[in-house]
């Protein structure tokens, strides 16, 4: 029978075991850095979506790039939250729909080089209707000529073929994927403040 205790060492295994993946993935988290810190130098701006928790860390990132990380006398990095004007986000869904309406947001706020960063356990399936929103609006991105950062878990979905960067976490447990994202995040955070 298990024990809470044994839940809780488990669980800290077993996701230690995923962040410790990170490892794997070094070289496009100094890609993501180098197009960002292009992107910022060049008065081009920076979005970021997601779903649910994807949502909320999307979220968070933009908070930590918008007031600070850790330095905090340096000037804010651009970065815009798709999905965050809830009275666009209902009239929208209401007339026309819901998958559509962060590409709508694409068109009306990016231009050529910005960039977009998806945040997403699943990485979107459209024969599932799972994150049409996410694959859509990577798709309209593309069509923009926008630089596509993806991170993405599970299977790896849809929005890998239309990602210029992408870190695929392979595991199938949304909290495993979304703890070693958000620690990619920081590391983000981590390197932009160095540079």
């Amino acid at each position: 029978m298990l024990t809470y205790k044994n839940i809780i060492s488990d669980y800290i295994k077993n996701s230690s075991s995923v962040i410790r993946s990170i490892n794997h993935y070094s070289n496009d988290i100094q890609d993501i850095v180098r197009t960002l810190t292009s992107a910022f130098k060049n008065n081009q701006k920076v979005f970021i979506c997601g779903n649910g928790g994807s949502f909320s860390q999307a979220e968070h990132f933009a908070t930590e790039l918008i007031c600070t990380y850790d330095k905090k006398n340096r000037k804010p990095y651009p970065i815009i939250l798709l999905g965050s004007n809830n009275s666009s986000l209902s009239a929208w869904s209401n007339d026309f729909n819901y998958k559509t309406f962060l590409s709508r947001e694409i068109d009306a706020l990016a231009k050529k080089k910005d960039v977009l960063i998806v945040l997403t356990t699943s990485g979107g399936n459209k024969k599932l209707s799972q994150s049409n929103n996410l694959v859509n609006a990577a798709k309209t991105a593309k069509k923009r000529n926008m630089k596509v950062i993806s991170l993405t878990g599970k299977k790896g979905g849809d929005i890998m073929k239309y990602s210029d960067t992408c870190i695929h976490i392979k595991n199938q447990k949304t909290s495993f994927i979304q703890e070693t994202q958000l620690i990619i995040l920081h590391i983000i955070c981590e390197m932009l403040e160095e540079k």
